[in-house]
């Protein structure tokens, strides 16, 4: 399975392959083989040169429980599958069985959505910029120890960009537990006093 960059939507997507899907196909087993679609997509994105071997030399897949995590991602970051138009979330069983499914017209191609941040999770970022999930995990602790305070570089930075998808994690997880919550953007110059920013989250926090 050789991933394909593709435009979707005018959104870029990686294409992972193709999944035989028979009469006698559950759910179960189609949830098996979109897990091993990903694992195979990462092996290679993550340059496993151990990814051919298996394939050519047909030795037994490893149980997922063992299995080495690139990215810190696995089959459980799936966070739902989109067929044709119907949503299907991992370990969901349809009234439609696979087969009838994808015999429907427009639903030949499925999608997988990693957990992102409308779960509190930072699954789809790590695939996105290639930074290990618990790197950021952690990055986002500490920000959260220090009163989700984030500094980041040059606008249009790779920092800048984190920050912001960070920031909106922790607004979401937030909002989530009932707790207003805002994003707060602050030019910091060398003459920009404690004082002065101190003030700046104040005012901002009575206008939440």
């Amino acid at each position: 399975m050789c991933p394909v960059e593709v435009l979707k939507d005018g959104v870029c997507v990686s294409v992972l392959g193709g999944v035989c899907i028979h009469r006698a196909t559950r759910w179960a087993e189609l949830n098996y083989a979109l897990g091993q679609a990903l694992t195979s997509h990462l092996q290679l994105l993550c340059g496993d040169t151990n990814t051919h071997t298996h394939q050519h030399t047909n030795q037994p897949t490893r149980d997922d429980t063992h299995q080495h995590t690139h990215l810190g991602l696995t089959p459980a970051s799936m966070a739902s599958i989109l067929i044709g138009d119907t949503v299907w979330l991992p370990g969901q069983e349809l009234s439609l069985s696979p087969w009838d499914l994808v015999r429907k017209p427009l639903s030949q191609h499925i999608t997988i959505r990693l957990k992102g941040l409308s779960e509190s999770c930072l699954d789809e970022l790590a695939l996105e910029s290639l930074i290990p999930l618990q790197l950021l995990q952690n990055y986002v602790r500490l920000v959260e120890q220090y009163r989700n305070i984030i500094f980041h570089g040059l606008e249009g930075s790779c920092q800048e960009y984190l920050a912001n998808q960070i920031s909106r994690c922790i607004k979401t997880k937030q909002e989530v537990l009932g707790v207003a919550c805002d994003i707060i953007r602050v030019e910091v110059d060398r003459s920009l006093t404690k004082q002065q920013l101190l003030d700046t989250f104040i005012t901002c926090g009575k206008c939440i």
